[in-house]
């Protein structure tokens, strides 16, 4: 920056982030939001989906609309930018428009370019030490995981082997740019191994300046299951509660139902499964999370920190998940949250919750502290924001996390 010449940042994301009703949108327009302290910002990426149109909380300088729209798949670009499966022909239009808005752009003029997703940051290829990229996952870590607890065979040496290419791609990648991001500590510490000086941790947050006090009376016996049936891990999640889990639990309590919230479509051969009640999408989660007894998160797949759990430590709804629903957030199993890996222990973990909820509150009291102290997206904007101001100061340190 000259003199008091305003600063500008480019923003490049795979998802149009307004209205905000996925946990990437949730993501990627908190970090708008703290970008937009500091710096005039030019957004570049996919346009709305929706009738209702642009719906911007954030004023930016210019807006510019890549050919086609929603989410990018992550997984989708990364196949093709390695020399794989490219995927539909609109897929490879997508990334080509991409790079006609970048060649629009004179990339001289920004300060910063702030990077969503890994599988984008090569548009910053030439401007790499004035470009911060957010993983947010480690890609290559939940394609691992993908493969080893849910493929077999040949499906599985495959997904390795693409997993292994990724996470070299990912690797090399992060010694490029001036700061790349996650959104936990175990992925910073396991990319910190490699010898990474440059890795900060932009943690997932809850806001917790409105209504999420219990309500008056929680359903009874009744379970909540959150989350966007568009994206695989909630879909093997729900699929592993309705097949494993949930006979467990009618064995004792055969009036126990499960409410599913959330945007997409659940496969046919789940919707007519016994005590499950398919809700769709809910724009207002503070008016509904609040009357349940317990949140069922029976995550396989998946990484980072799960924002769905955050909505429920803010409910101060009771818990019941798995090591891998609870990565990232802290969660100690018996204190704030009941984590189980089996399905008989995870049946039990949610007929305890139904049976006993002061236990339950107790639990929940616990989470909600947690998620006060150290998961509130208003102290998360802070804390990037000066961590991006440091990295255009004169004596910008680009250690800072």
């Amino acid at each position: 920056m000259k003199g008091d010449a305003i600063r500008q940042l480019l923003f490049i994301s795979p998802v149009y982030p307004f209205p905000v009703k996925t946990g990437q949108q949730v993501r990627v327009s908190k970090l708008i939001e703290a970008c937009a302290r500091g710096f005039e910002v030019t957004y570049l990426g996919p346009g709305p989906t929706d009738a209702e149109g642009p719906e911007f909380s954030t004023p930016f300088k210019r807006v510019l609309f890549v050919e086609g729209n929603g989410v990018v798949s992550p997984s989708a670009l990364a196949r093709m930018l390695l020399g794989g499966y490219i995927g539909p022909p609109g897929l490879l239009r997508l990334w080509r428009s991409y790079l006609d808005a970048m060649r629009s752009l004179n990339l001289e003029e920004f300060d910063l370019i702030f990077v969503e997703r890994g599988h984008l940051a090569a548009l910053a290829k030439g401007h790499t030490r004035k470009t911060v990229v957010d993983f947010d996952d480690v890609e290559h870590r939940k394609a691992v995981r993908e493969a080893r607890h849910v493929l077999t065979g040949g499906a599985r040496l495959h997904a390795l082997q693409r997993a292994l290419r990724l996470s070299v791609r990912e690797i090399v990648q992060a010694f490029r740019y001036r700061k790349v991001f996650v959104c936990s500590d175990d992925d910073c510490n396991y990319l910190l191994r490699f010898g990474l000086k440059n890795v900060g941790i932009i943690r997932n947050g809850v806001d917790l300046d409105g209504e999420w006090a219990p309500g008056e009376e929680r359903g009874r016996k009744k379970a909540l299951f959150l989350g966007n049936l568009d994206y695989p891990p909630n879909v093997d999640a729900l699929e592993y509660l309705v097949h494993d889990i949930l006979p467990l639990v009618h064995r004792r309590m055969p009036d126990f139902i499960v409410d599913v919230i959330g945007g997409g479509t659940a496969p046919a051969t789940l919707r007519t499964k016994r005590g499950l009640n398919f809700i769709g999408y809910v724009p207002d989660l503070r008016a509904v999370l609040p009357s349940y007894q317990v949140m069922a998160a029976p995550l396989r797949l998946g990484g980072g920190t799960k924002l769905k759990l955050l909505d429920a430590m803010a409910a101060m709804l009771p818990i019941s998940t798995t090591p891998v629903g609870a990565e990232g957030l802290e969660l100690v199993d018996g204190e704030t949250a009941l984590i189980s890996a089996n399905p008989k222990d995870i049946a039990d973990d949610i007929v305890r919750l139904c049976n006993d909820p002061d236990y339950g509150a107790s639990l929940a009291r616990g989470a909600y502290a947690l998620a006060a102290a150290k998961f509130q997206w208003v102290q998360i904007q802070d804390d990037l924001a000066k961590v991006l101001d440091s990295i255009c100061a004169p004596s910008g340190n680009s250690q800072a996390s």
